[in-house]
């Protein structure tokens, strides 16, 4: 079953399936909370420091994990579940 943030990515591209590889880079907390992508406010569970309760100036910024790998046919991207 493919994952909502791929399907999100499938539809603004439209790019094959095999090109929208995500996963994340080890076991994420069960805590949800806020947490900042770049300049992107995002909601959910991130591997990296604590999540916020509610929107503020000291989101944690968590667009310094995201890695992209061009192995295969695809671009595998291993980042923060979201």
């Amino acid at each position: 079953m493919t994952e909502p943030a791929t399907h999100v990515f499938l539809d603004y591209f439209r790019c094959p399936d095999h090109l929208a590889v995500f996963e994340t880079a080890g076991d994420l907390p069960a805590e949800e909370g806020y947490f900042r992508f770049r300049d992107a406010i995002c909601y959910g569970r991130q591997a990296v420091g604590a999540p916020a309760p509610r929107v503020n100036g000291s989101l944690v910024d968590v667009s310094r994990l995201a890695t992209s790998d061009r192995a295969g046919s695809g671009c595998r991207s291993t980042c923060p579940r979201w």
